[in-house]
């Protein structure tokens, strides 16, 4: 595509030739053929920094914010100025890789629950006989790429070449985790949207966003740039706010009367969690092998999805009972061994720890053990409330890294441990030696969480990055058992 019909009706300034493009990219690195490159400026960087290798690389346009680059370039590239890169990659994007009427994109956004809901929402869908993808930060399943993705929601350039390949495919819905990050730095401003799940909004990420109004005003923009329709968990006090100004066709979902689709007579043992919703006049039963009335929620969104794509209820009901017997990767994901067990989960926020912690103390009756960090370079107010938690809820509490990337490991530790009853609490800076100790005071009944990471399989500090899952590591530990 020319890049004139690329930026029609689009307010930029376009310098040079009119340039066949068939690829865009916002690494300079990584030019492919016929390339549009995106100047983007970072925190640390400025975009016209890149321009020249971009340039010496392959790129045959650049688009950028910085009346500079227009002198930078020269006759053989063309120069699009705009007000704004991302929005203007996301605008090209959107022309470049078209997706068609038939795709239907599911976005899914919230501070909880993101990747369980999509991983769900694949599992169930593919269970009503429709052909589904996921991407997210799980990665992607979508044949021709790499499981791996650098962002939870990969920028435009690569988030809708996924679309656009999946589509080709014939894949019909596609469950994608929407991020913060991602709307604010418009990822997602031009992609056509089928629905809109809201999940929660819960403490994580004012290191970027400042406050909680400021996150909820990110979150609520996607809602606001559109015309689909929503599904938002009401029973959360900004979901209630999102689903009383958004107006349009709105469902809602939680335990209260007046919800759309309504959970109750909620159980749950050791062999997971049963559970009626009623959506409209239609009841059905949930039985699951996951655990925590989180997992309800999950579960009652993709039904309220189902619902109002036309399915009927029995078909949802036997859907979601046959395609939800395993856990997501990494989400309270059980290890058992001698009558103790082990939980990997992802929890890394204060909500998210305390939702864990409560399920099992729910279930058990013998020791909790919480084994758990917290990450670098990210919301530093949330360490010692989560610390205060995992005391709370826990009768043992081992402190150690994760993913502290630039920060030292033991001044995050210390910031968690000042939140902590320091008689109950011990640091092993080293993870592998954090879980051995957790493991190693489990006795039958117990039960020992390792939390913060979930399905993640490298840790990264100021010495780089090695491979560690705590998954992988649980299952030594527990064949070393057998």
């Amino acid at each position: 595509m020319y890049i004139r019909d690329i930026f029609y009706g689009y307010d930029c300034e376009i310098y040079g030739k009119n340039t066949d493009i068939t690829t865009i990219s916002i690494h300079s690195e990584m030019i492919g053929a016929k390339c549009l490159y995106f100047a983007h400026n970072g925190e640390n960087f400025r975009g016209r920094d890149n321009v020249g290798g971009a340039m010496k690389n392959g790129a045959v346009a650049v688009c950028t914010d910085d009346r500079e680059v227009i002198g930078m370039c020269g006759e053989d590239v063309t120069v699009i100025f705009v007000r704004n890169t991302r929005h203007a990659e996301s605008f090209a994007a959107e022309r470049l890789y078209p997706v068609g009427e038939n795709m239907k994109i599911i976005g899914v956004t919230g501070t909880n629950g993101k990747t369980s809901v999509c991983h769900m929402g694949k599992k169930v869908f593919s269970a009503l006989g429709r052909k589904c993808a996921y991407t997210g930060t799980l990665g992607t399943d979508i044949e021709g790429y790499e499981k791996a993705l650098s962002n939870t929601t990969p920028p435009p350039s690569v988030y809708r070449k996924i679309i656009h390949d999946a589509a080709s495919l014939g894949v019909e819905y596609v469950f994608s985790e929407v991020s913060s990050q991602g709307i604010l730095q418009e990822r997602t401003t031009h992609t056509p949207f089928h629905a809109l799940i809201f999940t929660n909004l819960t403490h994580d990420h004012l290191d970027c966003h400042g406050d909680m109004e400021s996150y909820f005003k990110a979150k609520s923009k996607v809602f606001w740039q559109n015309k689909c329709f929503y599904i938002i968990n009401t029973d959360d006090p900004y979901g209630t706010r999102l689903y009383d100004d958004i107006g349009g066709v709105s469902v809602s979902v939680g335990e209260g009367e007046g919800c759309f689709v309504r959970i109750s007579s909620f159980y749950q043992c050791r062999g997971g969690i049963a559970f009626k919703v009623t959506m409209g006049q239609s009841e059905i039963n949930i039985y699951s092998p996951l655990y925590g009335m989180f997992n309800a929620y999950n579960i009652a969104l993709i039904c309220a999805l189902a619902y109002m794509e036309g399915f009927s209820a029995w078909e949802i009901e036997y859907a979601v009972n046959s395609a939800l017997k395993d856990p997501v990767p990494g989400r309270m994901e059980r290890y058992s061994f001698g009558g103790r067990d082990i939980f990997v989960d992802y929890a890394h926020t204060p909500d998210a720890l305390e939702n864990a912690l409560c399920s099992i103390r729910e279930i058990y009756g013998g020791k909790i053990v919480t084994v758990f960090g917290c990450g670098g370079e990210r919301d530093k107010t949330k360490r010692s409330e989560m610390g205060k938690i995992a005391c709370e809820y826990s009768d043992h509490v081992i402190l150690t890294e994760d993913n502290s990337r630039s920060e030292e490991t033991e001044e995050i530790i210390s910031m968690i441990y000042s939140g902590c009853d320091s008689s109950k609490t011990e640091i092993y800076p080293c993870r592998r030696q954090a879980i051995t100790k957790g493991f190693s005071l489990l006795c039958r009944g117990d039960v020992l969480l390792i939390a913060g990471r979930g399905s993640e399989e490298y840790l990264t500090d100021k010495s780089g990055t090695v491979k560690f899952s705590d998954r992988e590591f649980v299952k030594y530990l527990c064949r070393g058992e057998d």
